[in-house]
């Protein structure tokens, strides 16, 4: 999710963003992205669909799981590679 996310990322100055909040966060719904706020083209914030920061959230806690961390552990020990191409070809991406 994070990936989609970061390519779809927008700018608004804070002026704008003021002006006109109900309306980029609207958009932000919309489009399923957000909006990096910038004062004097510099960052300052992120608007971002409830829902988007629910999703940020539940991944944030799964990462944050002992099951996970312990998988996670697991894995990095393991001297096991899958190809590039296999893995591709299991996910349906070739």
């Amino acid at each position: 999710m994070v990936a989609q996310l970061l390519s779809k990322e927008r700018f608004v100055s804070i002026r704008e963003a003021q002006a006109g909040l109900s309306n980029v966060l609207a958009e932000a719904t919309k489009n399923k992205t957000y909006y990096r706020v910038l004062r004097n083209n510099k960052p300052v914030g992120v608007l971002i669909p409830q829902r988007v920061w629910e999703d940020i959230l539940e991944d944030i806690e799964a990462a944050a799981s002992k099951n996970f961390q312990n998988q996670l552990a697991k894995s990095q020990q393991s001297t096991e590679r899958i190809p590039l191409e296999q893995v591709a070809k299991e996910l349906n991406l070739d």
